[in-house]
């Protein structure tokens, strides 16, 4: 494709030159809906003329509640070119969190839709993004590289998600480097599948294939087998997704048909080599990205699959990434430090947080700054930075950095509690997941449960619940994390599997799982098991069995023996059908990016 040329001050801009090239080109398409650069660019100066009549301007923040489709991306461009920066706020997370978002950001005015308008706090306005295609005569700003874009929150260090100041001149870098580094080796129009949320800072990545002249699809990433119809449908040919998603789209059959993508550019966790080997080997083309929304988005790639470790790449043009000891000096292992025009402004309304992480470069001109990431990494010869692992208490979940302190501030508003601590665990099947060590005075697990999924997103809902007479303490009287114990085998039920459907639900939620054994009557959800978990079970059975079952119906029927009786009986009597080896991969270890 053709690089932009000329002057660039905004991601506005962006559309305006791809406009003046190729104005009759689809742009977005999403199902039988489909918009060209033109529309675009029409149907969003519309938003932002109807944005700035409601008093949107440079710097104003405006949340964004809408569903996937082609009107999100509408929505995105026409808060930009009004000036203001969009906060996220996605319609699956639950209203609570969604109004402590906007609360943080000091939002007033929110682009959404008549059907989900009425979700919003009483003191937000209600923008819609189809207005009838009225414009009101209000003449749009000029917007400077330095303006903000949006506000992206992540997990924060103190319990509450802190969010991060992204800008223009941020995303034009990312553009550039993309140019320099991915668009190029593309010499046709390629078909680009956007699946992640916009609160994950990777769903711009697909955007900016758009803008250099590719057509992009927008997909329901809901339910795996969907996804994978919605792939072939699309004839995609380039999908950006967490390696977590991934799997989960492998068991769906992403690879078994002949519309399979050409090039697939995953991040936010170790790709691992069994991930690679299935993608690499199906004559997929794999990019891995690594990056943190403080840096916006991807600061490091690679085009090759590590075999047994976790190699981030090289930085992206424009971008420099130094390991430092903790003297700030050059160290072949370290912590690593990133510096260049992707750094944002730092976090909303925490100036000690970001101090703290936008650190003075001492290799840069005066005034510059570095991101700290909070990741140890080794400097190889050939220059490729492996990944140690992380320097703080975060993890990934899911492609997502989380901190445990937020499920945990969390968690202690509940009335029914004396206690709580929440830590990270490695699983079985090696994946970080979140358990909850609880002091309870009148709450149940299952309460805790449901109190959690009413106000945090699911990835901060812990897999394992540990209830104790008391926290252990350090001499200093904090919680002794240490010393908190292992968790057991959850749930209660030993009781064997008493038919040859039950054998096969409890095999899977084994495998699923990472348990030794499962009992009859368990509780999939007490298990730890959750939405991601649900899907793998579904993915696995549907394939052994040759059904469909959504993954739905794991939560409908949360008991090995409620799951088996609702299995067709047609199917249950048959043994199960092996699938070829790398079909059915587990899930890694851990949407910023790694």
């Amino acid at each position: 494709m053709t690089t932009t040329t000329g002057p660039l001050s905004s991601v506005g801009d962006l559309l305006a030159h791809r406009v003046a090239r190729t104005p009759a080109e689809t742009a977005v398409v999403c199902g039988r809906a489909r918009v060209s650069y033109a529309e675009l660019a029409a149907r969003s100066d519309e938003v932002a003329a109807r944005l700035a009549g409601h008093g949107a301007a440079s710097e104003t923040r405006v949340g964004l509640l809408v569903e996937r489709g082609v009107d999100m991306v509408v929505a995105v461009f026409g808060v930009l070119k009004a000036g203001a920066a969009y906060v996220p706020l996605d319609p699956a997370h639950p209203a609570r969190h969604r109004a402590a978002l906007l609360a943080d950001a000091g939002v007033t005015l929110v682009l959404t839709e008549p059907d989900l308008a009425g979700s919003l706090p009483p003191e937000c306005v209600p923008v819609f993004v189809s207005g009838g295609g009225d414009r009101p005569a209000v003449a749009l700003p000029r917007i400077r590289p330095d303006n903000l874009a949006y506000v992206l929150y992540t997990s924060g260090s103190t319990g509450q998600p802190r969010g991060v100041l992204g800008t223009h001149r941020g995303l034009l870098a990312l553009f550039a480097a993309h140019h320099a580094g991915i668009f190029e080796t593309a010499r046709e129009r390629l078909r680009v599948a956007h699946t992640a949320a916009l609160s994950f800072d990777a769903s711009w990545d697909p955007l900016l294939w758009m803008l250099a002249g590719h057509e992009l699809h927008v997909l329901d990433r809901a339910d795996p087998r969907e996804t994978v119809a919605a792939l072939a449908a699309a004839r995609a040919d380039v999908l950006d997704a967490t390696p977590s998603h991934l799997r989960m789209l492998l068991l769906a059959g992403l690879l078994d048909g002949p519309a399979r993508p050409r090039v697939v550019v995953t991040g936010g966790e170790p790709v691992g080599p069994d991930l690679g080997a299935a993608l690499t080997g199906a004559g997929v083309v794999v990019r891995t990205a690594y990056g943190t929304t403080e840096t916006t988005v991807d600061s490091l790639v690679g085009d090759t699959v590590p075999e047994g470790r976790a190699v981030l790449g090289r930085p992206v043009a424009g971008t420099r990434a130094q390991v430092l000891d903790a003297g700030l000096r050059p160290a072949a292992e370290g912590e690593l430090y990133l510096a260049g025009p992707g750094l944002t402004r730092g976090y909303l309304g925490r100036p000690g947080a970001t101090a703290a992480s936008f650190v003075a470069d001492p290799a840069g001109p005066p005034g510059s700054r570095m991101y700290r990431t909070g990741d140890r990494v080794r400097r190889r010869e050939d220059g490729l930075l492996d990944f140690l692992g992380r320097a703080d208490g975060q993890v990934k979940i899911r492609g997502i950095r989380v901190d445990p302190a937020d499920a945990e501030a969390a968690l202690l508003g509940h009335p029914g509690l004396a206690a709580a601590a929440v830590v990270a665990r490695r699983d079985g099947r090696d994946t970080d997941h979140l358990v909850a060590y609880v002091v309870p005075k009148t709450a149940s697990v299952t309460g805790l449960r449901a109190y959690l999924r009413g106000r945090v997103p699911e990835h901060l809902v812990p897999a394992r619940f540990v209830e104790l007479a008391a926290l252990p303490l350090t001499g200093s009287g904090k919680v002794d994390r240490r010393a908190l114990p292992e968790p057991g085998r959850p749930g209660g039920d030993v009781s064997a599997p008493r038919n040859p459907a039950e054998e096969l639900v409890a095999d899977v939620w084994r495998e699923a799982l990472g348990l030794d054994r499962v009992g009859a009557e368990d509780d999939f959800v007490e298990l730890g098991g959750d939405s991601i978990l649900a899907m793998r079970v579904a993915g696995t059975l549907n394939r052994r069995l040759g059904t469909a079952l959504p993954a739905q119906a794991v939560f409908e029927h949360r008991t090995v023996a409620g799951l088996a009786a609702a299995l067709p009986a047609a199917h249950t009597g048959r043994a199960p059908v092996r699938t070829a080896p790398g079909t059915a991969l587990p899930l890694s270890s851990g949407q910023e990016r790694l």
